[in-house]
């Protein structure tokens, strides 16, 4: 049976003359990003392996897990009414417990989900369509979904080793850096927020892309395309694990 390639580890950015490679790496591949400036981003990937695929009732569980991480933050909300009355509150995304109810079982209530749900359960019942499924699903999380966390560093090495160093150190929910024993600075840092979402190393890929081969500008010129990449690619993308 064919399988869908997965996406390479190299693409290649132009600038008039000039060219750079971007990469994708995981955790254990983070020592060969450049100590360069650059832009990355976090995304997620299945991290399935074959006994996963073989297995339908795990199949379920691994995309019922990783439907859970994707979904979105409380909004909080605030409405105010005649002579001070006031209501505050969150509003939370009931969207993905749907999805989670198809993935946990072939019974269908909800009406909206019931085509749609139909087709998703046939193909999770035969094994090689599962196999074609993951496949798909995994060349097309970084190309179709926003990124989980878009970032900058005038040295893409150092600054993705830190992100390694407190995901691995918030996993094991050591917090021996008084600097990091505060709830206040855990919330606003990237890998405790992952790690409370319920993401592992094997489920999170660095896709690089630094800005070198670019001597026709200064350092100031390359600081201040790099942020401003960094702030619109946010606001376009909106990642689920950026800063609120």
């Amino acid at each position: 049976m064919n399988r869908i390639s997965t996406l390479t580890s190299q693409w290649t950015a132009k600038w008039d003359n000039t060219e750079s490679k971007g990469s994708i790496l995981a955790f254990d591949e983070i020592f060969n990003a450049p100590q360069q400036a650059g832009i990355y981003a976090w995304y997620a990937v299945l991290g399935l392996g074959e006994m996963d695929i073989t297995c339908e009732s795990q199949t379920r569980t691994a995309l019922r897990k990783q439907t859970k991480k994707y979904t979105p933050s409380p909004l909080s909300g605030e409405m105010r009414g005649n002579l001070g009355a006031k209501w505050s509150g969150e509003l939370l995304d009931q969207s993905m417990d749907n999805l989670s109810q198809v993935l946990s079982s072939r019974e269908i209530s909800n009406e909206e989900l019931q085509q749609s749900g139909n087709g998703l359960n046939r193909a999770l019942s035969d094994q090689d369509s599962r196999r074609l499924l993951i496949s798909s699903l995994e060349a097309c999380i970084p190309v179709f979904l926003s990124p989980l966390y878009v970032g900058i560093s005038d040295n893409l090495n150092r600054r993705l080793s830190e992100h390694i160093r407190l995901f691995r150190l918030a996993s094991r929910k050591e917090m021996i850096d008084d600097e990091y024993d505060n709830q206040d600075v855990c919330d606003k840092n990237f890998a405790f927020r992952a790690v409370n979402s319920g993401f592992r190393e094997d489920n999170l890929k660095a896709f690089i892309l630094p800005f070198d081969n670019l001597e026709s500008l200064s350092k100031q010129q390359i600081r201040d395309v790099v942020a401003a990449t960094e702030f619109l690619v946010n606001r376009w993308a909106k990642p689920s694990l950026g800063e609120r």
